[in-house]
This record gives structure tokens, sequence and C-alpha cells, in this order.
């Protein structure tokens, strides 16, 4: 996922990124999380705590 590597990326770094960051990436998993033909994509929730980690929102 293009948004995990991004938010590897960042933390490999020691950046941080912006709240905003983070919700635009959030609203994308969001979108992307929403069941299609009954499937879903089980490394959305892995990819959304990278993101938040990236904002400096640890969990």
């Amino acid at each position: 996922c293009e948004i995990g590597l991004e938010a590897l990326a960042v933390l490999a770094k020691g950046e941080g990124r912006p709240a905003a960051w983070a919700e635009a990436k959030a609203r994308v998993l969001a979108e992307a999380s929403r069941p299609v033909a009954h499937a879903e994509l089980a490394v959305l929730e892995a990819v959304g705590k990278l993101v938040r980690a990236a904002a400096g929102k640890a969990e």
C-alpha cells in the first residue's frame, strides 16, 4: 500500500507529518476499508497505525 510505504519512510527518517496529512490518509484508508463483494483488506488497520505514528499520534 502506497500510504504505508510513505508512512514507513517518514518514520525511518525520524520526521513527522502534520495532523492534516494523517487525516487525509485516514480518509483514504476509511474508503478502502469499505467491503467490496464481501472482501476486506486485512492490512488497513496496520497501515492506519503507521500513519498515526508518522503524525506523532502513537498508540
